[in-house]
């Protein structure tokens, strides 16, 4: 896969750019070519990159941030949400507040499950803290596969 940016280049002219360049000897002329889009481009180079190293965990609940007055529709209101510009002191709960435990779940990156409470127990987190259920870990991360991607 080479990573770049489609520009318009008039009429029905498009020119592709690789981000490292030295990927050019890459590409291959071609009558046709799969072009992912950010969503499943970003989804393909995780399960793709070899170098990600994966653990199967149980979910274990997270401290949250809870950031006052973020569903607060009132202009006026002093906790409405705005700009977090971090607490005088570690007693200062103004703006947010630590909320023990409350990041109760995590979703699969590739199909939206859910992990954690009102989901699976279990779950694969990659060295970068990404989430992936146990279906889409068999089915696509070990076995390098693009099959969860429609287009492919």
């Amino acid at each position: 896969m080479v990573r770049g940016r489609w520009h318009h280049g008039g009429g029905d002219l498009w020119k592709f750019e690789p981000d490292d360049r030295n990927q050019l000897n890459a590409i291959q002329a071609t009558p046709e070519w799969e072009i992912l889009d950010g969503y499943w481009g970003e989804r393909a180079e995780i399960v793709l990159d070899a170098t990600r190293r994966w653990d199967k965990v149980p979910f274990q609940p997270r401290d949250a941030i809870r950031i006052h007055g973020v569903t607060d529709t009132d202009e006026d209101s002093p906790t409405r949400a705005r700009e977090f510009s971090g607490a005088e002191s570690a007693d200062d709960t103004r703006c947010a507040e630590v909320v023990e435990g409350s990041w109760d779940h995590e979703h699969c990156v590739i199909c939206s499950e859910t992990l954690g409470t009102g989901g699976q127990s279990d779950g694969y987190v990659s060295s970068q803290q990404t989430w992936v259920c146990e279906r889409c870990y068999i089915d696509f991360v070990m076995r390098r596969s693009l099959d969860f991607i429609p287009s492919v």
